[in-house]
């Protein structure tokens, strides 16, 4: 079986007969886009479940560049040649198809993500030049104004710099088909060439030239003592220079076999490019895994979620304060001392004391087993505090009080709408 494939490497096309890939082009670029849409998906939950981290500039880079990669995945599925064959992909008719054809076809709005997550990734890399060699400029170089400045900045040079593949597709016989645009082929690998240098080569020396600089700059005495003492600081930095790594050798054999080949200075098999193809795309769905596993906060973040999302599964509402949808109540229960064992001052007494759980009103989500409840209530009172989504894994006295015995079922009294649980020290005093 021959097949006519169509690989793409941001700017142009090559095509090549060849035999028996379909298989291995759908598959990879399937499992590419499932896992850059899930991955990233749940990386946006994170950060947006702990509305404290999108307090910090680099976390809203991080999250706009998780977008990017969730944008990827999904582009990857409706543009043609991925894992649906150009022949017979559903192409909407009339002029909508036109549209289509320019700016999905043409892979146009697909290697806007790839040009944006370099230029994202430039400017993490700044930020953290600015956060470790110049912190007193830190706040006022990446201001919240400044910051969404830079992200728009980002977006529109990547559709600007792109422009070119508005040019090179166009309907015939109701198929998108690529063309040699007005300006001729010549101009075409000019235009490539600095398309190139600019989107890639730039961004990705200015990123290495800037973590070699603060690499540099840590190893001065005073300011490695005081980095030692700052360890989330390098944590931080270490994450993302393995993203910039990774986005680097995802993209560098791409775009530099492809200007090799438009140029005519050397041509390679079909599987060489199909292989620098995937692994391009395949960098959408590195980054989720490299900040849990390079970086503590990411990592105990994700548990937190995952924690959330299976032990929640049945109850909408706890599931929604685990995903910020439901506002948090108050605690409906209360500790209060009794007065005959408390001392004048409104201390507790020295002596032998009593505490009292008084349930305000009945909540048949919590009304079950006293060890359970109890767990249940820990947690609504830790998130009163800690604003964040609390899910035990074994309920344990001790989130309150580890010398605190509990005596009663914590079940409502019928006889009325208020129940006290009486609550001891365990060692009797």
């Amino acid at each position: 079986m021959t097949d006519n494939f169509t690989v793409h490497n941001g700017g142009s096309n090559i095509s090549v007969e060849a035999k028996d890939y379909g298989a291995v082009m759908k598959t990879s670029f399937g499992m590419i886009a499932s896992l850059s849409f899930f991955g990233n998906l749940l990386l946006c939950l994170v950060i947006f479940m702990k509305r404290s981290m999108l307090k910090k500039p680099y976390n809203i880079l991080i999250c706009s560049l998780a977008v990017t990669d969730m944008l990827t995945g999904i582009f990857l599925v409706v543009t043609p040649d991925y894992l649906i064959d150009r022949k017979t992909f559903p192409y909407p008719p009339g002029v909508a198809g036109e549209i289509y054809c320019r700016l999905i076809g043409s892979t146009y709005i697909l290697y806007i993500f790839g040009k944006a997550s370099t230029s994202t990734i430039m400017c993490l890399a700044i930020d953290r030049w600015y956060s470790i060699v110049k912190p007193i400029r830190y706040k006022t170089a990446f201001s919240k104004r400044r910051l969404y400045l830079y992200i728009t900045l980002i977006w529109a040079s990547a559709a600007i710099t792109q422009i070119n593949e508005l040019f090179i597709t166009a309907v015939e016989d109701g198929l998108c088909t690529f063309t040699t645009p007005f300006y001729g082929e010549k101009a075409e690998r000019i235009l490539i060439l600095f398309h190139v240098i600019i989107t890639f080569y730039i961004p990705s020396i200015v990123t290495w030239v800037t973590f070699g600089h603060i690499w540099m700059h840590m190893r001065q005495p005073n300011i490695r003592r005081h980095l030692d003492n700052n360890k989330a600081t390098k944590r931080l930095l270490r994450m993302c220079a393995l993203a910039a790594f990774f986005l680097t050798l995802s993209w560098l054999p791409a775009e530099t076999f492809f200007i090799l080949y438009k140029f005519e200075i050397l041509r390679l098999p079909f599987e060489f490019y199909l292989f620098t193809s995937i692994l391009a795309m395949s960098n959408s769905c590195f980054n989720p895994w490299i900040y849990c596993l390079s970086n503590r906060e990411y990592r105990r973040e994700f548990v937190r979620l995952l924690c959330c999302m299976r032990l929640n599964r049945g109850s909408p509402s706890i599931s929604g304060m685990c995903f910020g949808l439901v506002p948090r109540r108050r605690s409906q229960y209360s500790f209060t001392a009794d007065p005959g064992q408390a001392s004048s001052n409104g201390n507790r007494a020295d002596g032998p004391y009593v505490l009292r759980l008084r349930r305000m009103t009945h909540d048949s989500s919590l009304s079950l087993s006293p060890v359970t409840s109890y767990s249940n209530i820990a947690c609504s009172e830790a998130n009163l505090t800690e604003n964040v989504p609390c899910c035990p894994v074994v309920p344990r006295l001790t989130d309150i009080a580890s010398t605190v015995t509990l005596h009663e079922s914590l079940a409502p009294d019928s006889s009325s709408s208020k129940s006290d649980t009486q609550i001891a020290p365990a060692d009797g005093k």
